[in-house]
């Protein structure tokens, strides 16, 4: 029952980011100010593919699994790069 309800939660971020990102591409006043959403975006990304990962693994899916892992890595490293590190590093010192 968990398992269900984190997967259907992951589908909805992970569909509902990339419909927004398709969307927000054909919006030109978007893109003028897309980096303060791609962070939006990417952490939506990431998260919807980390608990369809997860429930791949419930389900004992491997190919799922393999999926939805390299989906959620590959959105790590893309949520990552737009963290504003340089920023928070200001900021503390």
């Amino acid at each position: 029952m968990l398992a269900n309800s984190i997967g259907i939660v992951g589908v909805v971020l992970l569909l509902g980011s990339f419909i927004f990102s398709q969307a927000a591409f054909l919006n030109e006043k978007f893109k003028q100010s897309s980096s303060k959403w791609a962070l939006h975006y990417s952490l939506a990304n990431f998260l919807g593919a980390a608990m369809l990962a997860y429930y791949a693994y419930s389900l004992n899916n491997l190919i799922f699994l393999v999926v939805e892992g390299t989906w959620s890595g590959v959105g790590l490293v893309a949520l990552l790069q737009k963290l504003p590190v340089k920023k928070l590093l200001a900021r503390i010192s």
